[in-house]
């Protein structure tokens, strides 16, 4: 009998042994229980000393850090200077929880920093397919520079050998037919990693055509471009800049985003390579679309008006990430809902 006795009593120790130390390592990973495990010593989260803290104090700096850097996301709207359609921004969303995690399982001095998760917009883009967009949202600081084509080879060619030193990607609207007829330079395009996009396939007037010859004027072109390049577009720039209801109309049905500009340097005109320069320092902005062609002279104004850009602090961008309303704010800049914009009347 006392034989039996020492054995369950030896049996109860283990098993209480067993239970803190299980106890124990859920504490070490979850760090919510007052008196459980801590931070490790000279861990960091965004730069602020957190060793030592247990779960529950760490809680509460996670929360209050997420009040400060939660961001709301902004709807996209119309800017009714010009009836245009403005991308929304996504949101920013601290997750505690995860967190929370990674600095209770970070080694001694490591730096954590707050994981977050994008919040994205109610209203997006896809709301206003009935109007066009002219320019991102002004809480970027960046711009897109764009080439409508339909000639112009020797040009471009030169004008891609300058992207290519100056580390810029663009955005190159081609007509078909001059893409059938140049699927060399379609391909360099796109070897230059620069974004092909529909100028429509024959340069047609879309507001001359029947829906149907609108149809296949953006069909027609897209179709050819995605062919030549293996890129299929999902934005397209009306010729001439015309575009009414009927054709934004259809440009939705066929999953296309009318696009036009902010800042037209009426290149083609060729008025001098300093007015080219001058009319985007004066035109462009925060989240501009500058309009080019492959002429001479917009080749020559080129690098100035890239050294302008950089120099001013914008980040050069395609038309596509220019209005991705899924990319977060880059550090510093600010997403507001107020100013020019508005919310269409639906």
């Amino acid at each position: 009998m006392a034989t039996r006795t020492r054995v369950a009593v030896g049996l109860c120790v283990v098993l209480t042994i067993i239970w803190v130390t299980l106890f124990a390592a859920g504490c070490a990973v979850g760090g919510h229980r007052p008196g459980g495990a801590l931070v490790r010593t000279g861990v960091t989260l965004e730069g602020q000393e957190v060793g030592g803290l247990d779960g529950e104090a760490l809680h509460r700096l996670v929360l209050e850090m997420a009040r400060d850097r939660d961001v709301r996301p902004v709807n996209a709207a119309v800017d009714h200077r010009d009836q245009s359609a403005v991308p929304g921004l996504p949101g920013r969303r601290v997750d505690v929880a995860a967190t929370e995690k990674a600095v209770m399982t970070a080694r001694p001095r490591m730096a954590v920093a707050l994981v977050s998760e994008a919040v994205a917009p109610e209203v997006g883009l896809d709301h206003f397919a009935d109007l066009p967009t002219r320019h991102g949202h002004t809480a970027r600081r960046e711009v897109a520079l764009t080439f409508n084509v339909a000639w112009g080879e020797e040009p471009l060619a030169e004008i891609l050998l300058i992207l290519e030193r100056a580390k810029v990607r663009a955005t190159f609207f081609l007509v078909g037919t001059w893409a059938e007829d140049q699927p060399d330079l379609a391909a360099a395009i796109v070897r230059g990693g620069h974004e092909v996009a529909s100028h429509g396939y024959a340069h047609r007037h879309i507001k001359q055509l029947s829906p149907d010859q609108i149809r296949s004027e953006i069909e027609r072109g897209t179709d050819t471009v995605a062919k030549l390049t293996g890129n299929r577009p999902r934005i397209f720039s009306p010729p001439y800049g015309e575009i009414d209801g009927r054709g934004l109309d259809v440009a939705a049905q066929l999953g296309m985003r009318a696009i036009m500009w902010s800042a037209d340097t009426v290149d083609w005109m060729r008025p001098g390579v300093g007015t080219i320069v001058e009319r985007v320092k004066k035109r462009v902005g925060n989240g501009g679309i500058v309009l080019m062609h492959p002429v001479d002279q917009t080749a020559q104004a080129l690098p100035q008006i890239i050294d302008y850009l950089t120099g001013q602090g914008y980040r050069l961008v395609t038309v596509s990430e220019l209005i991705d309303e899924s990319r977060l704010l880059a550090p510093g800049e600010r997403a507001s809902a107020g100013g020019f914009f508005r919310r269409a009347a639906r």
